[in-house]
């Protein structure tokens, strides 16, 4: 069955495009005209047979009653398209055509953008006085999806969401989440097998004799994902089946970090006293941290402080959100050090261990004589 996502998807991938509409540059793959963009995209999605020769708006306009059945304004949603111009005489700079992705919203290719998504009002033509006709694409699957909530960090996420098919239930069908490079389209990392969900509530909204259309988990978040901005794209069974949704939403993470300040460092006796932070993308609930004394590149006394942490809201707030854990990152403590160390002249070094990635070092440049 055609699906009207993969060609919405045809778009989106191609976005940024450019416009021509001189032969053969309007063929692509470097540049489209608003026809040739939406010809590709049908053929792409299984509406056309693969072959069927690139067309215009004309050619359009003949589709319709075999292809395209004409609907009003309002009755516009995802995966419709419009013709504008007249019929007859829509040609060139006479027409326009383009997919709507929402009823406010169309993908298209236009002068002298490219490929790109806008408002609907304005940019199909209505805005040079042409006439401009609604379609709804016979036979097409439907596919419905959502994502409910994104909590986001560096070492951690929780996402939930659910996807629905006009082709019945897809629990069945392997479930797996894909990060997109916002930028570049490409997949930054994936999460696999995802367990499908019971959702009463869209079951019920939806009519639905099944209810398992939902997602929801919490897990490490990927090394890759880390200073990128990407798009989420849920997909059910393999991507030839088409069963899977771009979302156009973009989110963004903050890069990797590792750092840290040793505020004090008091010696009294045979005992000193070590005060600071340090604080990575690597921290969970199980890192640990400890606090090294180091002469030259030689280790000679280490305390586990992992159990005397001391809550650093400041440092949370300064560095964002996404800092999951940095207010966790605080150490003030105090250590005896043996009598075989008096005198040494020693740096502070804090080890952070056993987070998902690897182990986070600071080597702070205070000089201390014990």
């Amino acid at each position: 069955m055609a699906n009207i996502e993969v060609m919405i998807n045809w778009f989106q991938t191609r976005i940024g495009k450019s416009y021509n509409t001189n032969y053969p540059e309007r063929l692509g793959p470097n540049s489209y005209d608003c026809s040739s963009a939406v010809f590709y995209s049908l053929i792409e999605a299984g509406f056309l047979p693969k072959g069927t020769a690139i067309g215009n708006t004309e050619s359009l306009y003949h589709l319709e009653g075999s292809l395209l059945t004409p609907i009003s304004r309002s009755q516009v949603q995802r995966g419709d398209i419009f013709v504008a111009g007249k019929k007859g005489g829509s040609s060139g700079a006479g027409g326009h055509t383009g997919v709507f992705v929402s009823n406010s919203r169309i993908i298209h290719c236009y002068y002298p953008n490219g490929i790109g998504e806008t408002p609907a009002t304005g940019y199909m033509g209505d805005g040079q006085g042409l006439p401009v006709y609604y379609y709804r694409l016979k036979g097409g699957k439907t596919l419905t999806a959502t994502i409910d909530s994104l909590n986001l960090n560096c070492s951690s996420y929780s996402l939930s969401g659910w996807m629905v098919s006009s082709d019945g239930d897809l629990s069945k069908k392997a479930l797996n989440i894909y990060y997109m490079d916002a930028t570049t389209g490409r997949e930054l990392a994936r999460q696999t097998n995802v367990e499908w969900k019971q959702r009463t509530d869209v079951k019920n909204s939806l009519k639905l004799s099944y209810d398992k259309v939902g997602f929801a988990f919490t897990a490490p978040t990927p090394g890759a994902l880390l200073g990128k901005t990407f798009r989420i794209l849920v997909r059910a069974g393999a991507s030839s089946e088409g069963y899977e949704k771009l979302f156009d939403k973009k989110h963004s993470l903050i890069a990797a970090f590792n750092t840290g300040s040793l505020d004090k460092a008091i010696i009294s006796g045979n005992k000193l006293t070590l005060g600071g932070w340090h604080a990575c993308n690597d921290i969970t609930s199980k890192t640990g941290h400890l606090l090294i004394l180091m002469e030259g590149s030689s280790e000679v006394f280490r305390q586990d402080v992992t159990a005397d942490f001391v809550i650093r809201d400041d440092v949370q707030s300064s560095l964002g959100n996404q800092a999951y854990g940095a207010n966790k990152s605080g150490f003030m403590k105090a250590m005896i050090i043996p009598t075989n160390l008096k005198g040494k002249k020693v740096r502070v070094l804090s080890k952070r261990i056993g987070g998902p990635n690897a182990s986070a070092n600071i080597t702070f440049d205070k000089l201390i004589t014990l």
